[in-house]
Parts: C-alpha cells; structure tokens; sequence
C-alpha cells in the first residue's frame, strides 16, 4: 500500500551511522503524516479505466472516493477524440462532444454518525483504510450513449496520488447482479461459455464492460452502510478494474500453471450472458443499437436474502429465514458491505437470482408480510430509497430458480417461485414495479441425474469406477459412507453424459435425441449439450445440478423481458415507437386469466401481456415419456403418476373422500413434520404428519413448525458438512434424520396429469385442457409448473419425468415442459386455482385469475 500510495517519493541515503538512523527516522515522520497533508485521492471501487457510466437525460452519473484532507476535489470530463472513433478502442462509433466539464465535488469528514446504522454512535467505526474525507461529485446528466472520456479527478492540495486520470470512460446502460451462488457462478463452468468467446473474438459484442465487486471466493461484510470502499478498488489492486469483453475474451479462460481463470471466465455466467443478450434483444425490440453495456457482479454463493438489505427493512416482515447461510444470522452485512458501496453508482437496473437458501424458510406472501414474498419486495424497495440517479425508474429483474436448486426442500418450490413474483404470479405488479422475470424451471442441468459426469482427475473422488456428484474431492456418498437418499452416489453408469472412458464409445442404453424437436429458441443448445464439455473440459461443473450449466438462456429470457419494457416505457413517453409489428412482444411468458369450466375446460391467458404472440402447447405426455413416470412414491401397485411440472387437475378420491376431497384439492402448499407413532405403521422411521401449509386445514402449533423448522436446518447443516469431510457434533435426534425420507402424502393420489389442446374457439391466448383422464369427474383444482409432492427418490420439480431422464440414459431436454410463447420460447409463469361451482377459477391472493 505504502508502495502505491507515495511512488512519487524519492528519498535516497548515503549516509552511515547514526545520521542513517536519523534519515530513515524522518522517512517514518513523513511517511505518518502524509494523510494530513498530500492530498492522496483513492476512488472507491467501481471505478477505473473503461468504467461505464449511466446515460441519462435527467441525472448525472456520480464520482466518489476518499481523500486525505478536506480541500477541494475537481472532477474534469473531457473527450479523448471530440470528432468520434471506430470501436477499436472502446465499442463504439458515437462522437462525443469537445467542451470538458468541471465539477467541484462535495468533500466530507468520516465520522462514526455517518457510517453508524442508523446513526448509532456507541460503537466508533473503524478508521477507513484510506483518507479520513469521502469525496462526491455528480457529473452533468448525459443523455446520449458512447464516447471515448478521459476523466481527471485532482485535490487542491498537491502532494502524490492527489490526481487520478481514467481513460478510455464511455457512457451507456449499467446493470448490477446480485444474489448467492447461481448469480456468482462462473461463465467457465456453463455450456455456452465457448460459444460466446467465440463471438467475441470475432468482434460481436464489442461495447461489453464486466467489472467484479464479489463473487464466490470473496465477499465483504459490514455491519454499517459504506457507501465508500476501498474494497475491489484500485486501491486494494490493479486487478480489480473494468474489462472490455473483447480483451478479457482473449485470455485463456483458465491459466493451466496457476488454475486460475482469467477475469472472463471467472465473472457470473447469469450476469455476463445478460450483458450480451440485452445488445441482441435491444435491437431485435427496435430499440438502439451500439450502446455501450457495463455489468457489475455483486453476488456471494450460500447468501439468504436477509443479508442483502438493512436491519431497518429486515424488521418490515415476519417469518424470515435467519440461519444466515454465507454471513451471520440476523444481519444485512452483505447490504453494507457489497450494496451500500455501490448506491452511488447509478445503473439502468438490477438482476437478482436468489432464493436457493431460503427454501426451507417460510415462502410467506406480500400481501400478509410474511416471508419470501414480503422480503423480495421489501428489499427492492430498500435499494431504490438508497441508489443514486433514476432509481424508481431503474428495472429490477428476477430468475426464478431453476429445476434441482431446491437445497433439499422441494416441497416448497412453487412456493418460493411465486414468492418471487410477491405472490401476484407475474411481473410488474403492484408490490414489484418495473420489475420483469424470467421463469427457468424447464432449464435445469440436463445432466443432473447422472451427478455431473465429471471424469477429471483431482476433481471428483471415484467409488468403483463410478464419479461421485457432490462435493469436490469428497467420496460416494459421504465421507461417512452413510445412507442419504438426498446425496446417494451418482454416476454416468450409461456413459450417455459421456463416452465410456475405455471404449471411448456412448454407451447402447443411450437415448439418440432429435433436436428438431426440441423448444425451437432452445435447438441452437443441443450441441453443447451433447458434447458435455463446458470451456473444453468435459463434464466440468461446480457442485452438480445445484448450479445448473445451462445460463445462457437465463441471460436471454431476462434480456428479452427487460428489452419489452424499455420498449413499452419509451413508446409510453412518446420517445419511440419500435419497429417492425405494430404490437409488442410478450412479456413475459403465458400468465392465467382465468378459466371456463362447462362443455369441457379452457383456460385464459393474459391477451396484453402476450402481445402479438399467441401460444405454444407443447405434446408433454410424449415428450416425457408418461406411461413410465411410474406410481407415486410409496404407493407400490397404484397406478398413479408422480408429480411434475405439467399440467394437474385435482378430484375427489370416490372410494374414499377423506383422503381427498374438495378441501384438500385446495391446498397450494404441502409441509410435513415428524413424529413418534405408536398407532401407525411407518416401519422402524418416524411418521411424516402431512398438513396444508397453505391452503384451508389443520395447522400445527407455531411450536411444532419452529421446531421442524430448527431440526431440518441442522439436519442440513450437519448433511453439508459431512459431504465436505467435517465432524460436526450433533444431536441424536439430527443424526438419527439424515437417511430419513418423509412417508408419502396421501393427497397425492387425487392430482392427474392432463394436457392443453388447442383452444375450441380459436383463441390464440385460451387453450382447451384433456379431460380424458378424469373418468367423468369434474376438477375441483389445476396447477402447472407448480409441483407439490417433491421427494428424494422421485422429484417432482422436473419436466422429465419419465424413466430415460431419470436413469441418465438421456438428459432432461431444455424446454420440456406443456406450455411456452410460440415466437420467444417463454415458459408460462406457474399458477395453482381452484374451479368453483360456476366453473370459474380463483388464484390465491393477491394473484387473481378470476376473469
């Protein structure tokens, strides 16, 4: 640091003796009191060359740092080529105005009160590692997109580092993505990782600018709001600046000496494929071309959403998740601490993908302030009173979790998906304004049920020549060898992830796939799909299917929504009329309506929502394979089908309506707790107590679900950390439940699976459903993509459930569930109704599918 701080400085001895002493005495003195008197300026993080800054007509992007003294900070923009360049240099053909700008910046003393939560001063905060002044100046807003800006930024008093000149700045639309390990994951571990190298090189996407706040090997927690930091600063290094994609691409992805990855590879697969698929869907909606696109990753793995807002919003709901997962409990260390830094750096918006950590907690809804639901929006809200610039207005995008990122509790799946809508099943909606979403339940890891086939030598421990999925560098199944159903040993048995490593052959079991008929805007995937080699390393993966490889079109279906809203918005403001169609897109993919119930059953999708297109009903009973799903689980010789995400109509059970009936048809959401019983037989396990956590029924005590609630965790937590070679202690009672698989529920045996059929009338937003199945019997119920009855050994959060997925003989093809936009390729956002007496539906509030 002292190296950095004063290069400048020149002090040489030849003395000897005690005047040598004398002179490195006076090199100490001046040294200690440089901060008193050289001005030295340290930019907080975000800030470097090729930074991005945010165009706007109405705010201007901020500046901000330390300083040493509390003399004045000028800020001077001025154009390193007023006639305009080509994008040799910085990604864009814009000219840029001739005249500089100055700006005298606001100069303030650090105190304890500033940085205090909530003004708390008991506690002195530690002193900032550099300046005792924080600098800010707000540069005139800027419309306009591109530029080649060089930025200076001096102190008035002079001394070493008191300048500090960036090149090569340009403006154009900032987007920050947060959340836990699959918004960090990165791009070298997912399947489109080459493809997009490759279209790099060769000059596509030449305007896109990553740079790395946190990820998976670091994080920084603060227990006060920094809106200033050193952290991921020129400061802390000269590797923690801005990129241009189309130099960092250049790099080997992975430096074989020192197994590092280069800045590319490394950043956030979710945030780095948006970064390039919001230029593609930017153009495509008649937007503008050629603008500038700047990423920031701000996202830590096993993090709970509780940790990235304040203590202040944390108190807003009731039912929080509080075990703390990546930071201590009770806390919003990750908001101070990799949030707050970055509020004064104005964005375009927000890319949240989150939630997996919080599944075992209470989904909760908006509307009652419980929960998921309550946080997800609390904590929108939160950002948008604290960031800079034109935050009301800044988007706020969300990925559902995918199909395998239920941590274990996949009964709460449809839950935790709808609370990512605060409830409403849609976005925007009242709780979430400029929100958009993108649905990914149909894009889990194809390869999840062969763990992840990983043959690398070093990476996964090998039980009998079968690679073990989970941990890295753990053995099959645990380092304890004992029974889980959750983390049973996975292999590729088949060779069908791929080729027998002796023949070198796929093995004869292998299921030959037609990607013809594959979810059209999904084909272009089947090949790297098949080839299983992310970055060229076959099988490569990080911890299984719980990080799902397939993230390109998790970028795309969120670059898609955003891009209909900015079209929508500026059509609004009589700004820009689109081209092309003279309806939009959609926006999201087919949202209930409502539902119809007489001469058969059809049901309504939103028609503005749809846009221009019309509805892709998808042959799912073919497709996935649904005369071998088999019976569900405990129920040897009943001829029902497990769950999944297709299409379920609920009925009573005839022959015995206590174990199904209008009631229970009703129940959006199932839970289980343990017992003890003396009356039933559940064989030498305890009994699983099924009730309706949501829904009408019986509840049990609060007690009772606290209680479930504390001993899952642990069970989780101890589970983790054998995985991982850890001898926790633990309970009897923890350890006597990790091989334990909840009994089935009963209620499962009145839900049937059907299939969407054209619509009668022809309404290109209604389909008709199959009532073939149903015998005669009237629904009382319908859901789709909303799985209930989740278990071990036969998940229900899957849209393969047929035998050939499920055995590794084929993977779980991308985009194989019922229902999608024909033109995008959308997947229906999930819903769960139940069919009235007048044959209309209704969703639980506050969504409403009424019409």
């Amino acid at each position: 640091d002292i190296a950095r701080r004063f290069h400048g400085l020149r002090i040489v001895c030849h003395l000897a003796g005690a005047a040598t002493m004398f002179g490195m005495r006076v090199l100490v003195a001046l040294l200690l009191c440089s901060r008193c008197a050289w001005g030295a300026l340290v930019l907080s993080a975000g800030f470097s060359d090729s930074a991005v800054l945010q165009r706007s007509p109405t705010s201007g992007a901020a500046i901000y740092g330390f300083t040493d003294t509390p003399a004045a900070v000028t800020l001077v923009l001025a154009s390193a080529d007023p006639a305009g360049l080509t994008n040799k240099n910085i990604g864009t053909t814009r000219a840029t105005p001739a005249a500089p700008v100055t700006v005298q910046c606001e100069v303030s003393k650090w105190t304890p009160s500033e940085c205090g939560a909530g003004g708390d001063t008991k506690t002195p905060c530690p002193a900032p590692p550099h300046g005792s002044y924080t600098f800010r100046g707000v540069l005139p807003p800027h419309p306009d997109a591109g530029g080649n800006y060089t930025l200076t930024i001096q102190s008035a008093t002079p001394g070493p580092n008191s300048t500090v000149v960036l090149h090569r700045l340009t403006y154009g639309d900032v987007w920050l993505c947060s959340g836990q390990s699959n918004a960090a994951l990165s791009t070298y571990y997912t399947f489109s990782a080459d493809t997009l190298k490759a279209q790099i090189q060769s000059g596509k996407y030449g305007q896109l600018r990553h740079f790395l706040m946190g990820g998976m090997g670091s994080h920084y927690e603060a227990t006060s709001p920094q809106w200033v930091t050193s952290q991921n600063s020129l400061a802390a290094g000269s590797e923690f600046v801005w990129h241009q994609a189309r130099e960092s691409a250049l790099l080997p992805s992975m430096n074989e000496s020192t197994k590092e990855m280069s800045p590319w590879a490394a950043f956030g697969a979710t945030c780095m494929y948006f970064g390039a698929e919001i230029i593609d869907a930017m153009e495509a909606a008649g937007l503008e071309t050629d603008v500038p696109i700047g990423v920031i990753q701000s996202a830590i793995g096993g993090s709970q959403i509780e940790s990235w807002m304040s203590n202040e919003t944390l108190l807003l709901c009731k039912n929080q998740s509080l075990t703390g997962g990546a930071v201590p409990q009770n806390s919003g260390r990750l908001y101070y601490g990799m949030i707050c830094p970055m509020a004064n750096y104005s964005v375009a918006g927000w890319v949240w993908y989150q939630g997996e950590n919080n599944v075992y907690g209470d989904m909760g809804n908006s509307m009652t302030g419980t929960g998921y639901g309550c946080s997800l929006p609390a904590m929108i809200r939160n950002w948008r009173d604290v960031w800079a610039g034109d935050s009301e207005d800044a988007l706020f995008g969300v990925a559902t979790l995918a199909s395998g990122g239920s941590e274990g509790a996949g009964w709460h799946m449809a839950g935790m998906r709808w609370s990512q809508t605060a409830n409403y099943g849609v976005w925007p909606n009242p709780a979430m304004p400029n929100s958009f979403g993108a649905q990914v339940y149909d894009i889990g890891d194809p390869w999840s049920n062969v763990g992840d086939g990983n043959r690398r030598s070093g990476n996964l421990s090998v039980n009998g020549g079968l690679a073990c999925c989970f941990p890295e560098g753990g053995t099959c199944p645990t380092p304890k060898n004992e029974p889980s159903p959750h983390y049973s040993p996975c292999s590729d048995k088949y060779n069908c992830s791929l080729p027998d490593p002796v023949t070198g052959k796929y093995g004869a079991e292998c299921e030959i796939w037609d990607p013809s008929t594959w979810e059209p805007s999904l084909q272009p995937l089947a090949a790297v799909i098949r080839a299983n080699d992310p970055s060229g390393v076959p099988g490569v993966n990080f911890m299984g299917g719980i990080h799902p490889r397939l993230k390109r079109p998790v970028g795309a279906r969120l670059a898609y929504a955003a891009a209909q809203m900015m079209r929508r918005k500026a059509r609004t403001n009589g700004k820009h009329e689109g081209s092309g169609s003279s309806q939009d897109g959609a926006m999201t993919g087919p949202t209930i309506s409502g539902c119809t119930l007489g001469d058969g059953m059809e049901i309504h999708f939103n028609s503005s929502l749809l846009g221009a297109e019309q509805l892709e009903m998808r042959d799912y009973h073919s497709i996935s394979n649904a005369s071998d799903w088999g019976p569900a689980p405990g129920w040897s010789g009943i001829k029902t089908l497990h769950d999944s995400l297709a299409l379920m109509l609920c009925v009573e059970n005839k022959s015995d309506p206590s174990s199904g009936n209008a009631t229970t048809c009703a129940c959006s959401s199932w839970n289980f707790f343990q017992y003890n019983s003396t009356t039933h037989d559940c064989g030498f396990e305890p009994c699983a107590f099924w009730y309706c956590e949501v829904g009408p029924g019986y509840k049990p005590p609060a007690e009772t679900i606290a209680r479930e609630a504390r001993e899952r965790a642990e069970v989780e937590r101890l589970r983790s950390a054998r995985l991982a070679g850890v001898d926790l202690a633990a309970d009897a009672t923890i350890v006597n439940r990790l091989g334990w698989v909840a009994q089935a529920n009963k209620f499962q045996l009145q839900w049937r699976p059907a299939r969407f059929l054209p619509s009668r009338s022809g309404d290109r937003t209604s389909a008709q459903v199959d009532l073939s199945g149903l015998n005669g019997q009237t629904p009382l119920a319908v859901r789709l993509a909303w799985p209930l009855f989740d278990a071990p050994d036969q998940p229900a959060d899957t849209c393969c459930p047929g035998s050939m997925a499920q055995t590794g003989r084929s993977a779980c093809v991308p985009g194989n569930c019922p229902l999608y936009t024909l033109t995008s390729g959308l997947p229906a956002n999930p819903f769960f109704a139940t069919v009235g007496s007048d044959g209309k539906c209704s969703c639980p509030p506050p969504q409403v599918c009424s019409q």
